[in-house]
Order: C-alpha cells, then structure tokens, then sequence
C-alpha cells in the first residue's frame, strides 16, 4: 500500500518535532551533572553584584603653609564589596578620620593640587585605611577610596 506525498510530509515534520524537541530537552536539562550543562544567551551565568559605595563625613584638615596656614576639604567615598559594612564604618569612625588627618596633613600644596597625582592619594588612602582598620579588627575589605571633593584653601 503507497502513502500519499502529503501524509509522508506531514510524519517528517512530525518526527522532526519530536526530534528537535528531545534535543532541546537534552540541552536544557542536561544528562548528567547538572553543574556542565551550559545554557544559551548567557542565561546560566550568576549576575554581578552592582559596586557599594559609602560616603564618610567631609574632613577639614589643617595644612601647613608657608605664610599661613591652610585648610583641605576633604569628602570621599569608600568601595567594597564587604557585607553589613555600614555599622562596621560607623564603629570605626574615628580611626578613619584621624589616619586620614595623619596621612593629608603631611601632604605639600603642590601634591594635593595635583590632578595626576590623584589616583596614587587615593591609593594611599585606600592601603592606609585598610591597614588600620585590620590591625583594629574591622574585616572590612576596601576596592577603593574615591575623593569626590578636595579642596584647598
């Protein structure tokens, strides 16, 4: 008995259906460990953790001048990616401004007025303030310092 051209169509298209859709299932689901499977368009990869930042109180730190004395005003951010860091920076609070006094107030006009050397301060402050706030038991870990405003008078 001779099938007809359209019921021989429509069976191909039926067990490429079922074909395809046992792939897809392969794919999604995976045969053995679910860990390998890998899905498209990136849907498998965990989404990054937006950056934290936590502005800390402006400083005014003396500097000294030549004729007379100067002031830096001084505002800045801090990133990290620590949990529950806001109780952490409010307990740590003083260590936090006296080494950014300690470690400002040494600085000369010329260096803090500086554009590039900007990036190498707020380096500086960031390894200062990490090393204080270690040595003091706050497990806080710091990406980066940010100045948002600095100015000298």
């Amino acid at each position: 008995m001779a099938m007809s051209t359209g019921i021989k169509r429509l069976l191909q298209v039926c067990v490429l259906l079922v074909w395809s859709g046992a792939m897809v299932i392969v794919g999604v689901v995976g045969i053995g460990n679910a860990e390998e499977v890998t899905l498209p368009f990136g849907l498998g990869k965990p989404v990054a953790e937006p950056d934290r930042f936590y502005p800390l109180d402006k400083l005014v730190i003396s500097l000294p001048g030549e004729r007379y004395p100067r002031y830096l005003l001084l505002e800045m951010a801090l990133q990290s990616p620590s949990e529950e860091i806001e109780s952490k920076l409010l307990a740590s609070d003083p260590l936090l401004k006296n080494t950014m006094i300690k470690l400002m107030g040494n600085k000369s006009l010329d260096e803090l007025n500086s554009t590039e050397n900007m990036e190498k301060l707020q380096e500086e402050a960031r390894g200062a303030l990490q090393n204080v706030l270690r040595s003091h038991g706050f497990e806080i870990q710091l990406d980066a310092v940010l100045f948002t405003r600095l100015v000298v008078q």
